[in-house]
């Protein structure tokens, strides 16, 4: 496979609106991501 690197300031500023700006941003949580 392949390994990509960027930051998470380049994925919310490129793509404000984009679903990994959406998580990253902390406006939405993430679904079935709990650890118990």
């Amino acid at each position: 496979g392949k390994k990509y690197s960027t930051t998470i300031e380049t994925l919310t500023q490129r793509e404000p609106d984009s679903m990994l700006a959406a998580m990253f941003s902390g406006r939405h949580t993430l679904s079935g991501y709990h650890h118990e």
